[in-house]
């Protein structure tokens, strides 16, 4: 038989977006915060938004979804332009946070 595709994917959805408010609401809690910020690319699903204002005791801010972009291809491109100028890291480079992205 075929797998239920649709309701697996609404399931793990479910899961994840209980799972993400849950600990962010009671993490709010536990700190004393006054607000909540949503933002990324996870910021742009609906049910994420909509549990996040339904479940949350504090203001919630959450930007449009036009502004709910994930930096993955920002990295990426990035990373491109840095390989294609001879830059190669090992497996032991450190995370660097505030690595520029504008110095090629």
């Amino acid at each position: 038989s075929e797998l239920p595709v649709a309701d697996l994917a609404a399931s793990f959805q479910a899961a994840a977006v209980d799972v993400l408010v849950g600990k962010t609401v009671r993490a709010a809690l536990a700190l004393g915060a006054a607000e909540i910020v949503v933002a990324g690319g996870v910021s742009a699903n609906q049910a994420l938004r909509q549990t996040f204002l339904d479940r949350a005791a504090c203001p919630v801010h959450i930007p449009p979804v036009w502004l709910c972009t994930d930096n993955a291809a920002m990295i990426a491109a990035a990373g491109y332009h840095r390989f294609v100028n001879g830059q190669r890291d090992g497996l032991d480079m450190d995370v660097l946070p505030n690595w520029p992205l504008s110095d090629l």
